[in-house]
């Protein structure tokens, strides 16, 4: 009964010693998380090594940035070499190379301090990340408790490999990227400040060649005695807007800044006629658009256009168009309209009743 007791005892000790063997190594994602995968095979190598009470743990491993692969062990012994001896590393690349083998390989090995066990485990489904050595001079070592716990330290070391380097690819990548987008921000500023300084030359050129545009016609209006185009822009717009009263040609010679004598001469060499004939031709041009209109009287007509009453404007209207206008008003009103049933007027008859002043 005593030795049932006993038995029951060790085995609750056991167990309770492989819970905590456990949770030891149940640690090593929460230490490593992200850090280096150098530090993340070191926390393996420590974990292994303190739980399992090995006499060394050895792991090789890839990094990206390395062509060789990067070696870490741990010793119970000081001043112990850290390179593994040719039959084991000759063991270790067989077993490796054989991709069906799944579970832990295990071999005793003699040496001149004494016989070790080791256990190999890949570092990945394939060794994609390394693999881990441990030994220990126990014949019965490793056993299948420790079996189970190398397997998931190294299951969980790979993983945290892993997820560091695809982390640093990541962040890599982003790196890259926003150093691209950074770049490309700048090649656009350069070329929208490029573009600017474009704009405001041709901007600069337009403005400087209106300029001389402006200078050579004025020139050249000189050379022919007539008015640059803006003084006789001016003139005419001035005019224009007082048809109904009367702009003095002082006034209009000022606003060119030139002397009357000069500005009559110029102005007659750029239209044709004088002021005053232009302003008049003017006001025949106005009372032309206004005489359709039948709700207008001659009168209103009249003095809308500048003359000072119906006489003198069907006298100046008759002398330039070759009819009174309440004949234009009356043509312009039958060509708008269709002509009553029988009735023949003509353009021609008009003329005559012009002719005789009716």
């Amino acid at each position: 009964m005593s030795t049932k007791v006993g038995s029951a005892g060790g085995e609750i000790r056991r167990l309770k010693a492989c819970i905590s063997d456990l949770l030891g190594i149940s640690a090593i994602p929460s230490i490593s998380r992200g850090r280096e995968p150098g530090y993340i095979i070191g926390a393996l190598l420590d974990v292994v090594y303190g739980t399992l009470c090995l006499d060394f743990a050895y792991a090789e491993f890839k990094i990206a940035s390395e062509a060789v692969p990067v070696a870490l062990a741990r010793f119970s012994q000081r001043g112990m070499s850290t390179s593994l001896a040719p039959e084991i590393r000759a063991s270790v690349d067989t077993w490796l190379k054989d991709r069906a083998q799944v579970s832990p390989f295990v071999v005793r090995h003699r040496s001149t301090d004494g016989d070790y066990s080791l256990a190999l485990v890949r570092l990945g489904i394939f060794a994609q990340v390394g693999w881990l050595l441990v030994s220990s001079r126990r014949e019965d070592f490793p056993t299948q408790t420790e079996r189970l716990l190398i397997g998931v330290a190294a299951n969980q070391a790979a993983t945290c490999v892993q997820q560091a380097q695809l982390l640093t690819q990541q962040t890599n990548v982003a790196k890259e990227l926003e150093w691209k987008v950074e770049q490309r921000t700048k090649e656009l500023q350069m070329a929208n400040a490029e573009l600017e300084g474009a704009l405001k030359q041709v901007n600069a050129l337009r403005s400087e060649l209106e300029r001389e545009n402006l200078v050579l016609r004025e020139k050249v209006a000189k050379v022919q005695g007539g008015l640059a185009p803006w003084q006789l822009m001016r003139a005419e717009k001035l005019m224009s807007e007082n048809l109904s009263g009367q702009v003095p040609l002082s006034r209009l010679a000022e606003q060119c800044g030139l002397s009357v004598r000069h500005f009559t001469r110029a102005f007659r060499k750029s239209t044709g006629v004088p002021p005053h004939q232009w302003l008049l031709n003017r006001r025949i041009e106005r009372a032309k658009e206004l005489l359709p209109n039948s709700e207008l009287a001659l009168s209103a007509v009249a003095l809308e256009c500048g003359f000072g009453h119906q006489s003198h404007f069907t006298r100046t209207f008759s002398a330039a168009v070759c009819m009174s206008p309440g004949l234009w008003r009356r043509l312009h009103s039958v060509s708008a309209a269709p002509p009553a049933d029988g009735l023949t007027t003509t353009f021609d008859s008009f003329r005559a009743q012009a002719a005789t002043g009716s």
